[in-house]
């Protein structure tokens, strides 16, 4: 398995989509998350989470200088190759 950090948001600056996150919900919200989290690569169609599209997993969210972080495990599984 591999691990890593990886920026995943800049806070207070427009997403692709336009939107821009407050650091003040951002910050609630990183400490709100059950953590891990299961994710899978691209843009799923849904919410729902088809565990045999399962790639990585989210094990901690930090916010540092208006930036969100994450640290992710890339799992031993077929879509995590």
């Amino acid at each position: 398995m591999t691990a890593f950090t990886t920026k995943i948001l800049d806070i207070g600056v427009p997403t692709i989509t336009g939107r821009i996150y407050p650091a003040e919900e951002i910050a609630k919200a990183a400490q709100l998350v059950n953590l891990p989290l299961l994710g899978q690569v691209g843009v799923p169609e849904s919410h729902q989470i088809n565990l045999e599209d399962v790639s990585h997993k989210v094990t901690a969210l930090r916010v540092v200088n208006n930036e969100l972080f994450a640290d992710v495990i890339v799992l031993d599984t077929e879509k995590g190759k």
